[in-house]
């Protein structure tokens, strides 16, 4: 009935996530497209489509995805994610706080809120909301100016990053992280342990769906790079 009343433009499906919703979704999607609609919504549109883009562009095909092996890492940074409460990895309470309280290991969260993830951290920067691309850049330039970037990595298996290194350079550091909120020390603290540690970054809403997101996952995947992640 709706469908003779008012077309089949005037349904939509919304579901069927990329995080364990690909059942329902076989059945929403063959009522949607039988009905003649097109119109479906999901996480995968929403909020992952500019970050699989980006390492498309970057790592050569979108499914190759670059996701955080937190067992491995000396220091885990969740940027814009609330793992106590949203989890996405196994046992995520019990493995951040054994994290957080190990001393050879860090917990690091940047997220405007102090969240329970941040209440946990070892070190939390609590970034101005949608500033996250400029304290990105920052944090880049620091790393650069300093140099603390790893050359060797870059020689071996980058390519055109010459081309982008002017983007970083004559950066007003200190008017940047003014911006963001937060102090410089801190920041640069954090810049050097991302060079002498072994870590992996988690990201998740704060930048897929904050302002400026494509830019997030891009320079997010710089600052990986300069620091041999990949």
């Amino acid at each position: 009935g709706v469908v003779d009343t008012y077309g089949p433009r005037s349904l939509a499906y919304m579901g069927g996530s990329s995080q364990g919703g690909h059942f329902e979704a076989a059945f929403g999607l063959s009522l949607l497209r039988s009905l003649g609609s097109q119109y479906f919504y999901s996480s995968a549109g929403q909020e992952f489509s500019g970050t699989w883009w980006v390492f498309g562009r970057m790592l050569g095909k979108q499914y190759n995805l670059a996701i955080p092996y937190e067992h491995e890492a000396e220091m885990l940074v969740g940027w814009g994610w609330n793992g106590m409460q949203s989890h996405q990895m196994p046992e995520a309470p019990r493995v951040l706080t054994e994290m957080a309280k190990n001393p050879d290991k860090l917990l690091v969260i940047i997220d405007p809120r102090r969240s329970e993830t941040a209440r946990l951290a070892n070190i939390h920067l609590p970034i101005r909301p949608g500033t996250d691309a400029l304290l990105m850049k920052a944090m880049i330039a620091i790393i650069l100016r300093e140099g603390w970037e790893n050359r060797q990595y870059l020689e071996n298996y980058v390519e055109g990053f010459a081309t982008i290194r002017p983007w970083f350079v004559g950066v007003d550091i200190e008017a940047a992280l003014a911006v963001c909120g937060l102090e410089l020390q801190q920041v640069v603290e954090l810049c050097r342990l991302m060079t002498c540690k072994r870590w992996c970054m988690h990201p998740d809403l704060g930048i897929y769906m904050g302002r400026h997101s494509v830019v997030n996952s891009y320079l997010m995947n710089i600052l990986g790079v300069i620091g041999g992640r990949f």
